[in-house]
């Protein structure tokens, strides 16, 4: 999975990493701060915490139970990875973000069911996974190491939850029209996320070495295509 990252042609600060101590100005940082918060839901998943507390022992099986055991441990680390980040930025928590609170609560709706969780995995997760290898060379060395484990992490997850998707689908653990129904609602919000981002890529200023630009909406449209060969496999 992946569309071709493009690479950002407005580097303004040249090939300079930056530590917490070096940023080379306040607009680094107001740019640092905006990529942050529109990555709140898919890269650092927050709001997937109050639905995996509800629902990961919902599952049918207990290899479901144990996969999506490990998927809440990485959830929790993410969220505990961007909280480190902020507090060396001088914001106390992911809920000063703006936006990321609305994202988190939105995201806490969605997700209504044990189906909800692997929905979170193949869809949110996979853009996340696209968002954070756009940041593996980013000009902010914390940001950088933080996102090449991210971005292993995050394909890991997208892959975990296609695994439990045809699960659900090919051995009739739910029907396939409520996969489909629940689906669409996780499309529709991670649509939002990709426009989002998509819009910020377009404006002035975005980049200063922060992240590769890439076509989010395309990558959410590879994402679907995925989940509708899963769904399609299932007739």
């Amino acid at each position: 999975m992946g569309s071709p990252v493009v690479p950002d042609d407005s580097l303004a600060d040249g090939a300079l990493a930056f530590e917490p101590f070096t940023l080379p100005d306040d607009g680094y940082r107001e740019h640092l701060l905006a990529l942050l918060a529109l990555q709140a839901a898919p890269v650092w998943s927050v709001g997937q915490q109050v639905a995996y507390q509800e629902h990961v022992m919902a599952g049918p099986t207990l290899e479901h139970w144990v996969r999506v055991s490990g998927a809440w441990a990485e959830v929790e680390r993410n969220i505990w990875e961007l909280n480190g980040l902020l507090d060396h930025l001088g914001v106390d928590s992911w809920e000063g973000l703006p936006g990321a609170a609305a994202d988190g609560a939105a995201v806490a709706a969605a997700a209504g069911s044990w189906i909800d969780l692997l929905l979170a995995e193949q869809v949110a997760d996979g853009l996340g996974a696209a968002m954070a290898r756009a940041c593996v060379d980013s000009s902010y060395a914390p940001l950088a190491r933080t996102a090449r484990l991210l971005a292993y992490g995050k394909a890991g997850s997208q892959a975990s939850g296609v695994v439990g998707l045809r699960e659900i689908l090919v051995e009739g653990q739910a029907p396939r029209s409520e996969v489909e129904d629940r689906a669409a609602v996780w499309l529709d919000l991670v649509g939002t996320w990709a426009a989002r981002y998509d819009d910020a890529q377009s404006a002035d200023g975005f980049g200063r070495g922060l992240a590769l630009r890439f076509d989010a909406t395309a990558e959410l449209a590879a994402i679907k295509t995925e989940l509708d060969g899963l769904l399609e496999a299932a007739r």
